[in-house]
């Protein structure tokens, strides 16, 4: 063969037996460079690893495997608008539910393992299977089992990202696709190993999370403040200021199954089942006469 290596920065040696533009000379070429790419690979890889343990540690992982339910509640401001929100999670099974309690509206969505569901202001519930609804759902179930932690990362492909400095902090960034999910990047502070940032598309906005304030809460790390920035400006930033975090039974199917729709916006009169509403259908508009509190 004419040549002998036994380093990765030694494969220039590779193009230099063969004549220009023969196969064999490619096809060593193409194995230099899978061979040269291989110890980086492997070394991003390592990382990524070092980046997860340490996070674990510092979040007191080996608590966290006899957790089961956790309970949180939240003061929420922004958006010009205050109120509670309150998310209860199963944490070995990967399901939750997030209610709010926020100015004149009270709203809802969970996700039973399989399927990710809202409750709107009127009590109408629905299974919500458009757009990336399920994936986002995914996503935030594969976080609250800390499944990154596992051997096998819970079935995610996690890449390295590298360093990012932003805010005059350096950051360790993975970018994590859960199996059913979509990509977001975690960032990891560095110093502390904790997770203090992710960033992911949501719908057609790139939604980042901040959280900070850890303290410890029964044997864990909890971020006592957690900030929503959907990159649409300041005013419309989420804060969300944890008020209490309680660790419970995971709860049963019950709790985060679709609820029952139950409308309380109306009412039929003389407690009818069912009324019949005249309407005028003009140019595939249909015109109904109403009034409301007795003026039209």
């Amino acid at each position: 063969t004419g040549f002998k290596t036994t380093r990765a920065t030694d494969i220039y040696c590779l193009n230099q037996p063969f004549p220009a533009g023969s196969t064999m000379r490619k096809t060593f070429l193409a194995l230099a460079v899978a061979f040269c790419l291989c110890p980086f690979a492997a070394l991003a890889a390592d990382h990524a690893a070092q980046v997860l343990a340490a996070n674990e540690t510092a979040t007191a992982g080996n608590q966290w495997q006899a957790k089961d339910g956790l309970e949180l509640r939240y003061a929420y401001s922004g958006q010009g608008l205050t109120g509670q929100i309150i998310s209860i999670q199963d944490i070995k099974r990967g399901r939750f539910v997030d209610s709010s309690d926020i100015g004149p509206t009270k709203t809802a969505s969970g996700f039973d393992g399989k399927t990710a569901w809202e409750q709107e202001p009127s009590g109408t519930a629905k299974p919500q299977e458009g757009g990336d609804v399920r994936q986002l759902a995914v996503n935030e179930a594969y976080r609250l089992q800390n499944l990154w932690w596992r051997s096998d990362r819970g079935g995610a492909t996690i890449t390295d990202a590298g360093r990012k400095h932003d805010d005059g902090k350096d950051y360790d960034v993975l970018t994590v696709v859960p199996k059913g999910g979509k990509p977001f990047d975690a960032w990891f502070d560095p110093a502390t190993h904790l997770l203090v940032r992710t960033v992911e598309m949501n719908t057609t906005l790139n939604v980042t999370t901040y959280y900070s304030d850890f303290a410890p809460t029964d044997g864990v790390q909890l971020p006592h403040s957690v900030v929503v920035d959907d990159g649409s400006g300041d005013a419309n930033r989420q804060t969300m200021k944890l008020s209490s975090a309680t660790f419970s039974t995971g709860g049963d199917d019950a709790r985060f199954a679709l609820p029952k729709t139950q409308l309380h916006d109306f009412e039929l009169a003389g407690g009818a089942t069912q009324t019949t509403v005249p309407f005028l259908l003009a140019n595939n508009h249909v015109y109904v006469k109403a009034s409301f509190n007795g003026s039209k």
